[in-house]
Formats: C-alpha cells, structure tokens, sequence
C-alpha cells in the first residue's frame, strides 16, 4: 500500500470497525511499517481476552444541536509524523434487525451514515487523529444499527522519523488509546522546540512585574512606585523597559479560535542619565478591564471575571527587537485642515446585579443582568452635551422594549432592532442628570434588561482633573487632515495618539486663548482615539507585584494538565 507521487508519500490506513466488537487487530500491511491495518471484529475464539482498544467502541454520546445526542463509536489513532490523514473512501454495513426504537429515541440520527475525520492535534509531538463512526442511522421508518464501518485513509507529505519516545506513565496510559501504539514508537514524535522567528517574549527575560489596571487612562510610574512594589530600581537600565499585554479581552469559549499573544506596547521613558531617579517616570496609555475598542466600528468590551486588567513589566532580558517607545510626531509643516469643536463620545453604562432565570430555572451562569424589573428608571450622568443634537441610545434586553421614556417627554420611537439590542434616535439628551423610563416584556414570561449605552456629540472641553478621550469621525475619509480645537483651562498636558497600543504617538500642540489646537490624518475612518492628560490627570497602577511566568510551551515545562481553579478550591 505504500505507494510515491511526485515529492509526496501516500500512506493508507485500512479500518475495518466491527460496532460490536470484543477484539482488535492491528498489524502492518507493508514491510515498511507505514501503512496500516486495523481489523476491529467479533471475537470468535472463547477466552480471548479484548485489547484495550475496544474499550473505544462503548456507545459514547457527542452533543450535536438541542439538547439532542449522536450514538458513535470513536477510534483513535496516531498519524506519522510529517504527514497529514485524507479520508478517501467509507462503506458501512447495517445489522439485520432494526434497533429497539426506545434505545434511540432521543438520538439524533441522520438518513445516512457519514464518518469522520477530525484533524489530529499535537500532544506531546504526537500526532493523534479520531474517526467518528456513527452507531445508528435512520432508514425510512426504521433506525438500524451499523454493524460494521471500513475507512480508508491516506496520509500525504513526506513521513519523518521522530524523535524517540520515552517510557513512562503517560506513554503508557496513551498506548491503551490509539489503536497503533506499536507503529507510533517506531515512528517516533516531532520536536517540540519552537520555530527561530516564533515570538516568545517570555523566553527572553526571567524578570517580570505584574501591573494591575483598573480604569482607561494614562498612567505614570515612578522610582518609588517600582521600588515600594519590591523591584530593585538601582539595577535597572531605564533604556531596556519594556511593557507587554494580552489586550484585556477574555477567551473566547471555542478552542479552536485564536487567542491574542502576548504583546508590546509603546512606553515614554522620561530619563536623562540611564538611571531611574528623582521625577523620572515610564508613561503609557493602558485600558482597564472595560474599554471602548474599535473593530469595525466602535464596539465595548466588558470582562465579566475581572476588575482590573493586567499588564506586564520586564527589563534587562535578551530580546531580538528594540524596546518600542512612544514618539514624537513631528506636524511642524501639516497643511490647513477642518476645524472641529465637538466630537461623538461613547459611553457604557452596565450593573451585573442578577442572574436570569425562566420558568425559576438558570440555564446562563455567565450573563448577569442590570434589572429584572418590567418597570424601571435608569439614572445616568452627562458631563456635556451639545444641546438639540441627534443622539443613539441603545437598550441591550433580552425581550422586548414596550416603553422607553427619556426626561420625561414623549416616548423614543426605534430606529431598528437587532436582538438583543434597541436602537433609538433623540435630540432630548441633557448635560447632567438624565432620567430613562423603561417598560420591558417578553413572551415567555422574563425579560432581562443588561445594559445602556450611549452615542452622542459633545464639545470638545476638557474637564479639570481629568482626562479626555476623543474619537476621530466617523464619517472621516481616510488621508483627511483634521484639526481639533479643545477647551482647556491649563497649560501643561501629554496629548497621544492611542490608536494603536504598540505605535503609541505623542503629538504637538499649540495653546492659545483657553484653547488647544492639533492636526492629525485619519488613516483609519472613524478608528483614531486620542487622549489628552494634564499631569494631574495621570494615573497609578491598583497594584504592582514581581511575578514568575511559567513559559507552558517550553519543552521543559512538559505539563501534561493545566488545571485553572480558585485559591479556595485549591
């Protein structure tokens, strides 16, 4: 069966699975040990003791869709290393009586019966693939049993021999759960070293403080910060700092999807002498466990496990790249630009104070709620507006908005709707307290109200002790040149750009007559933010602690369980 086209190598694997087997079979079918044979059937001879592998055969129940259940048989097997496994063609065979309906009454079952293949994932530089084999497949009025199921399958690329595989108790437990274990030490496992371009800023410092953000802002660390947190500042060199996040969002629920790396952002390391003292600092822009980002459009992030956002602090280290810092634009010769004064802000306003339930039944232990109430008032703040403006509201409630008030006057009217979110137009939003009225229903019973969130035009003023955010339009052409014009009541400020947390920007300005004027082109429509701090606006981190972080894809780290828990269950 071994078989060479061109550059590639074909290997066939031959599954022969008898449903209702007692013994297994596995031999190679080529003097090569490259192709291979498996012959899952019933055991004829008395006495014959089953291989561990048929324990694979047990009906097992893989969730599909509402609550309903797949009967499978799932084999297990190792795929040669450098090469990927192709079904190629599957035939099944039915039993002769149709299954006892009761047996499968809640199962999911298909009108035929389709096998497959899931893609093998790399443990321990093992390659290990699964068959799925339905049990039962639906024909007519009947539902008969598959007796019997053969699989071909090719592995294409070029086979590699591994390294060899130690003998120990993991080796031992994953030899009584693929089928070909005896094939799998002899070809061995890949290496699990990284690639020499892969990005592991772990790897290239054992020096790490952990930095605990609670709200959106700039922030400033000075000598005592750092040396009050148990860092000893004396041996830092100010020129190798550097800063590094996991963007603050949470994991997503499907393994499969990408998870954000861990990355750099650009510091402003304020030193004359390469030595942190006296009023040196490292400044930065860091965003707290809730931020406004833009993906698309502006979307809120909302970390419902966390308080506070964690990034982290490193110096010293055998990094390949500079340390990025922030820079100073230069706009020293930038062309006439539109003036603006006022500018859409965004703001989100969310309690978790309850669980939902139906029928008095939890069935989402990760949504909290603001208000289970029908009827309500939300209060909520402005600090300015821009009076007779057209602004969005937008109600996130699962069910549906019967009444929305705003300060009292005639109801809003919806502008769409895209469950679970209500979208409405009004030019009744005030600077200061505002009132909102709701009455909200649902077909079934409960309805759930999560959360407010608002889009409205506001000057362009800064507040005293605080700092401003300001978002480009969104109506902004890319390579617009645009100037803002700012309220200000002081003279000294840091003005970034933070479109980007590993580009951030400082950027000139000019003061004059109470006023603050930049220049800055869009290149990206309506996804540039800007934060203007006076000194006493900056912020300090809640909590700065050395840590240790345990690099998991080391090869000497060779976990094999990575167990998340709380302090009190551990």
């Amino acid at each position: 069966m071994l078989r060479i086209w061109s550059s590639f190598l074909f290997l066939s694997l031959l599954c022969a699975v008898a449903l209702t087997a007692a013994q297994v079979q596995v031999h190679s079918s080529n003097q090569d040990n490259l192709a291979l044979s498996i012959h899952l059937g019933q055991d004829r001879q008395a006495g014959v003791a089953a291989s561990g592998a048929s324990q694979l055969l047990s009906l097992i129940d893989l969730p599909k869709e509402d609550d309903k259940f797949l009967p499978a048989a799932v084999v297990t097997f190792v795929v040669p290393p450098g090469t990927t496994p192709v079904l190629v063609s599957q035939s099944v065979a039915y039993a002769a009586k149709s299954l006892p309906g009761a047996d499968y009454e809640k199962a999911l079952i298909s009108n035929q019966a389709q096998i497959e293949l899931v893609p093998p994932v790399s443990i321990r530089g093992l390659q290990i693939a699964k068959l799925i084999v339905p049990r039962a497949v639906r024909n007519g009025q009947l539902i008969r049993a598959v007796a019997r199921a053969d699989v071909v399958i090719d592995f294409t690329g070029t086979a590699q021999q591994g390294r060899p595989l130690p003998e120990n108790s993991f080796g031992r437990m994953l030899s009584q759960v693929v089928v070909n274990w005896d094939q799998a030490v002899k070809w061995g496992a890949t290496s699990a070293k990284l690639a020499a371009d892969e990005y592991d800023p772990i790897s290239y410092s054992g020096k790490w403080a952990q930095i605990s953000i609670s709200t959106s802002g700039v922030y400033s660390l000075s000598r005592t910060d750092l040396s009050t947190s148990g860092i000893g500042v004396a041996a830092i060199d100010p020129a190798t700092i550097r800063i590094f996040t996991l963007g603050g969002k949470t994991l997503p629920i499907e393994g499969s999807v990408p998870r954000d790396s861990l990355s750099e952002i650009a510091v402003l390391v304020d030193d004359d002498d390469g030595v942190l003292a006296g009023d040196d600092q490292i400044l930065f822009y860091a965003n707290g466990p809730d931020f406004w980002e833009y993906d698309d459009g502006m979307k809120f992030r909302h970390h419902p496990y966390n308080n506070v956002n964690i990034y982290y602090l490193t110096w010293g280290g055998e990094f390949p790249w500079p340390p990025r810092r922030i820079t100073q634009v230069d706009q020293s010769a930038l062309p006439a630009a539109d003036t603006l004064t006022d500018f859409i802000d965004y703001i989100h306003l969310e309690e978790n104070n309850s669980l939902g339930s139906v029928g008095g039944e939890i069935d989402d232990y990760f949504t909290w709620y603001w208000k289970l109430d029908q009827e309500f008032t939300l209060n909520f703040n402005l600090p300015q507006s821009v009076a007779g403006a057209a602004n969005t509201l937008i109600l996130g409630v699962a069910g549906t908005v019967d009444l929305a008030r705003l300060n009292f006057a005639e109801s809003l009217v919806e502008d769409s709707i895209k469950r679970p979110r209500f979208y409405y137009t009004t030019e009744n939003l005030q600077t200061g307290l505002n009132q909102l009225e709701m009455s909200v229903s649902s077909w079934r019973g409960d309805s759930f109200t999560d959360y407010l969130e608002i889009l409205y035009l506001r000057p362009l003023i800064k507040s005293d002790n605080e700092a401003l955010s300001i978002y480009a339009p969104a109506e902004s052409a890319v390579d617009e040149m645009l100037a803002y014009r700012v309220g200000v009541t002081e003279a000294s400020f840091y003005l970034l750009d933070i479109t980007e947390p590993g580009n951030q920007a400082l950027l000139p300005f000019a003061i004059a007559d109470d006023q603050l004027i930049f220049k800055r082109t869009t290149t990206e429509s309506s996804g540039q933010v800007f934060s203007l701090a006076a000194p006493g606006d900056l912020l300090k981190p809640v909590q700065i602690v050395m840590t240790q972080i345990e690099d998991l894809r080391s090869p000497a780290n060779a976990a094999d369980l990575i167990l998340l828990t709380h302090q009190n269950f551990y």
